[in-house]
């Protein structure tokens, strides 16, 4: 069996109360962890499923995070 390559770094971002609450259904709603679901969005660019292309809230948040908004690394 193939062990997947470690992870050793780390990506960190603030988001409010409201985001939190939004990134976390979606989450659930995947059957992942809040950080699973939120390195696989970012891994794909960004690219949504098709329940998430229908949240345009969620896909603003997204929107934001991945271009540069009010993140930090």
């Amino acid at each position: 069996m193939v062990k997947p390559p470690l992870r050793t770094k780390s990506i960190g971002f603030k988001v409010s109360e409201e985001e939190y609450a939004r990134l976390e259904t979606a989450a659930q709603a995947d059957g992942r962890t809040l950080g699973e679901w939120c390195r696989e969005v970012i891994l794909r660019g960004g690219s949504a499923s098709d329940q998430e292309r229908h949240d345009p809230a969620l896909a603003e948040i997204i929107g934001v995070r991945l271009t540069g908004g009010p993140a930090f690394c």
